[in-house]
């Protein structure tokens, strides 16, 4: 065993508590007899040796001490592994020593000079380590696992941005590859002449280079990486044969250009290379832009910065396989910053020995120089192809390995599942990443690729300083990253660092990465992938929220919108209540209370932590945005009233309560409805598009089995009229508005018919004469048609009805009741018709006669609003009161009693 247990020992009797780490790992524990219950546990790898050689334990325990044991295990330490050297500062050594040093730096130099090239290097250098920093504290905040730069940075700042990250991050090893393949083309065409060298010959030479790395990538990927250790001592015998040959070339006055190079008047003067020269390296001290011979363009310092960038990253490389590391979290920061050090001086070395001995016309024309001013030229060749070919292969296996990654953690779809079920190595995915490095290659000259390398790059360690600036400043507890150099400045710093440098260098290409960027970011975001892993954006969020909800008032009439409290008892005959619901809140706040009847112990407590879970998950599902909560109560009012006393946060609190019909969820005439929803959201998914998350069936059914007759009765079993009406009279004491709703079921299949039936379909208002009165308006007459017009703004609503007063009248005042109907719908700005019905005695006002004459007029009805009578004061008369409610609203279409306490328009002038 290689776990590590620990123990922790408290004594009863006023000792302090003692802790000891006890080690299973080539060490022995000894057990002796009980104590007191427990077992007695001494830990030998904390003990000395006597002067007889045998073990004395440093603890030794009597039989009457009173001692409690606890153990846990804490993930095992690894004990083989690749250290910082090996696993870390070869793989960035070998992917910054590329192309840029041994096949640009001439380029560079020859173009810039020396005080601006050192000046490019170190600012690039500077970007490099502010985000080796924020690497840095993502590899030491908490543990690392395997999965590579992008699974470390996803765990760590959410799918988001880690989404994002992985992406950008593909596409860069995709055209670094491509660059490297270029570079190695480069140098074969030089070394071997007499090969054809037209485009279509090197888009040859490339695609059988990408060939070899397919076929290494597919059979020999990891002997490959345990060969790198072999690849790196052969760049560096290279770098050191650049370096001493400096001190000891002979002076050569007619090195030739190569043959891709056509300026014949340089050319046939020939290219001269000295020792160490004070005028040459004064003529190398400032810029002298010239014409880049690859391309035939004329050079400025964003092209020649967005080439040399290239040769500063591959920071990333160690991150890369952090699963073969055996202490990640020392290994990333220390061995990233070792490289970038070491790669950074002798950069600078390279470049103040070229100043000094090479011409400025040697420099432009032969980007080859190190080799061609080399005594043994065959060791920068060789150098520059292990370098080039590790770095394609290295750049193609990582490329393969961030997307399966990425397509496991189904961020981007369904389509890109197809890369994620291979347990091995990814061939699909190294199949595809081939095809796009492919066509990377197809651009051809090594300078077109260079700057989108390096404006991929520059986005990726912007969004990386970005994400961790964000975790410092919005104060993330569990952020604590044992790395101390890092902190918030120098990852705003990186940041800002990024984002100038790619508009600087280039505007569309800066402009094309952010669009990617922002894409990625809000596909990933409006996709709701859910994770356990933690999301920076969630901090951001937080931080936001809780800073804004101080400043929260009411918002005043003007901008009132509804705020629902919904009490709801099963979703087999509530669901489309909850779907009204979420209709009704027009981007307010929508809480969803449950009431779990019972006292407050063990219990209890689990059941409302599973009925709370179980809410939430149904009305993601049903993509209703609401909060559930479950409140524990002796009594269904008792509840209610927690509900009504402490429900929302700031100014986020309900003004509407809800209520379904009193014991709806014990009749049998009601179809189940939640069933229903999951053979239609089923179909949905069967036949979506493909980029859609896939439904989570199973996850469905056990919610759907959590509310199942035999694990879930509801809370109301108990509810007698009596506290039904109470609850109301508790609302309205509170100063809410309140609804009671009834025959919801019939929502969906009404709005269906009203859809493609040819018959127009009304949302019907309902005002009573004795209601609405001479020329005067009840707040509950505003509440229903605010409501009306609130409901028929959903799409759903919108397309199958129209708003409709109707309105009841004495014989002989149609004529006064129309006026007063149009002139609520002026005055509240609303677009509906108005039917006025006039009876032939008088307005009816028994519950029979309010039914009969509803229900006679609403053929065509997909809704019905209308008052709630006032509740009785009498606790007597609630049998009554409830029974009125059930003869009004019975055999109608889906039906809201609604009485309100609250002004919720404008229109009156006491209200602006």
């Amino acid at each position: 065993s290689c776990g590590v247990t620990v123990l922790v020992l408290y004594w009863s009797k006023g000792a302090p508590s003692c802790v000891t780490f006890l080690s299973t790992q080539r060490r022995a524990l000894y057990t002796g007899r009980s104590i007191m219950g427990q077992t007695r546990v001494v830990d030998n790898s904390h003990s000395l040796n006597n002067s007889d050689g045998e073990l004395k334990p440093l603890l030794s325990l009597n039989q009457d001490d009173n001692i409690s044991v606890q153990s846990f295990t804490l993930p095992p330490k690894k004990s083989k592994g690749l250290g910082a050297f090996a696993g870390v500062f070869v793989p960035c050594v070998l992917s910054i020593f590329s192309v840029v040093l041994f096949l640009r730096l001439g380029y560079v130099v020859g173009q810039a000079g020396y005080i601006v090239t050192i000046a490019m290097l170190t600012l690039s250098y500077i970007i490099v380590l502010f985000t080796i920093l924020s690497i840095s504290a993502i590899s030491t905040n908490g543990l690392v696992r395997g999965g590579g730069a992008y699974y470390m940075i996803s765990r760590s700042l959410g799918p988001e941005f880690g989404g994002a990250i992985g992406i950008i991050f593909y596409f860069a090893n995709v055209f670094s590859s491509g660059l490297y393949v270029s570079g190695f083309v480069e140098t074969l065409l030089n070394n071997f002449p007499s090969l054809p060298s037209s485009d279509a010959f090197g888009y040859l030479y490339g695609t059988a280079v990408l060939i070899f790395c397919l076929v290494v990538c597919l059979v020999g990927a990891n002997a490959f990486a345990k060969a790198s250790l072999l690849i790196f001592m052969v760049v560096m015998v290279s770098v050191l044969s650049v370096i001493s040959n400096f001190f000891y070339a002979h002076p050569n006055g007619n090195i030739t250009c190569p043959d891709t190079n056509h300026n014949n008047i340089t050319c046939q003067s020939g290219l001269a290379y000295s020792h160490f020269n004070a005028t040459i390296f004064q003529d190398n001290l400032y810029p002298n832009w010239g014409t880049d011979y690859t391309t035939g363009l004329t050079q400025s310092i964003q092209t020649v910065f967005a080439v040399l960038f290239n040769g500063c990253t591959g920071i990333m490389a160690g991150a890369n396989i952090s699963g073969d590391l055996k202490n990640p979290s020392f290994s990333i920061p220390y061995g990233t910053m070792a490289a970038s050090l070491f790669t950074y001086v002798v950069y600078v070395v390279i470049i103040s020995l070229t100043c000094a001995t090479c011409s400025n016309a040697l420099l432009q024309n032969n980007y080859t120089y190190l080799q061609e001013i080399n005594v043994v030229g065959a060791l920068v060749t060789m150098g520059i192809f292990c370098a080039t070919l590790s770095a394609a292969l290295s750049c193609l296996i990582g490329a393969s390995r961030v997307l399966q990654a990425v397509s496991r953690d189904n961020l981007l779809g369904n389509f890109f599942l197809f890369f994620s079920k291979e347990k091995g190595e990814p061939i699909r995915a190294v199949i595809i990443s081939w095809i796009l490095v492919q066509g990377v290659v197809a651009i051809g000259a090594l300078n077109t690729i260079a700057p989108i390398v390096s404006m991929l790059y520059l986005l990726t360690y912007g969004i990386t300083n970005f994400a961790c600036f964000v975790l410092s400043i919005t104060g993330a507890p569990n952020f604590r990253p044992r790395f101390k150099y890092f902190s918030a400045k120098t990852a705003f710093l990186g940041f800002i660092g990024c984002v100038a440098v790619m508009f600087y260098v280039q505007i569309e290409y800066a402009a094309a990465a952010i669009l990617l960027m922002l894409f990625l970011f809000g596909f990933i975001h409006f996709r709701h992938v859910p994770v356990s892993w933690g999301d920076v954006s969630q901090a951001l969020i937080y931080h936001q929220v809780r800073k804004y909800l101080l400043r929260l008032s009411d918002g005043g009439l003007k901008y009132w919108r509804p705020q629902i409290l919904l009490l709801v008892t099963s979703p087999q005959k509530s669901f489309e209540t909850v779907r009204f619901a979420n209709d009704l809140k027009k981007g307010g706040l929508y809480v969803l209370g449950h009431v779990l009847v019972g006292e407050m112990n063990h219990g209890t407590v689990m059941q409302q932590k599973k009925d709370t879970l179980a809410w939430s998950q149904l009305g993601k599902f049903a993509k209703t945005k609401t909060f559930a909560d479950v409140s524990i109560a002796s009594s269904v009012r008792l509840g209610v009233q927690a509900f009504l006393t402490t429900s929302g946060l700031g100014g986020m609190r309900p003004n509407i309560v809800l209520l379904g019909w009193f014991q709806e969820h014990r009749k049998t005439d009601i179809p189940d409805q939640l069933m229903a929803f999951r053979d239609e959201v089923t179909f949905k998914s069967k036949h979506s598009f493909s980029l859609e998350r896939k439904l989570d069936l199973p996850v469905l059914d056990s919610v759907i089995q959590s509310f199942s007759k035999e694990s879930y009765d509801g809370p109301t079993g108990s509810l007698e009229m009596e506290d039904y009406v109470s609850i109301i009279k508790d609302v309205l004491l509170m100063g809410k508005n309140v609804g009671i709703c009834r025959n919801m079921h019939k929502i969906k299949a009404g709005l269906q018919t009203a859809k493609f039936y040819p018959k127009e379909f009304f949302i019907d208002v309902w005002l009573w004469e004795t209601e609405y009165g001479a020329l005067s308006c009840s707040r509950t007459t505003e509440l229903l048609v605010q409501m009306a017009e609130i409901i028929h703004r959903v799409k759903r609503w919108k397309q199958a009805t129209c708003i409709r007063l109707s309105i009841t009248a004495q014989p002989g005042g149609g004529h006064l009741a129309e006026k007063f109907a149009r002139d609520l719908l002026d005055d509240m700005r609303v677009d509906g018709s108005i039917r006025v019905i006039e009876t032939e005695d008088s307005v009816p006002t028994s519950a029979e006669a309010m039914n009969k004459t509803m229900d006679l007029n609403s053929t065509n009805t997909c809704l019905i609003l209308t008052t709630l009578p006032e509740p009785p004061s009498s606790k007597e008369d609630s049998i009554e009161y409830v029974n009125k409610l059930g003869i009004v609203s019975d055999n109608l279409p889906p039906t809201v009693l609604v009485r309100g306490m609250q002004t919720v328009s404008t229109r009156r002038d006491d209200a602006v």
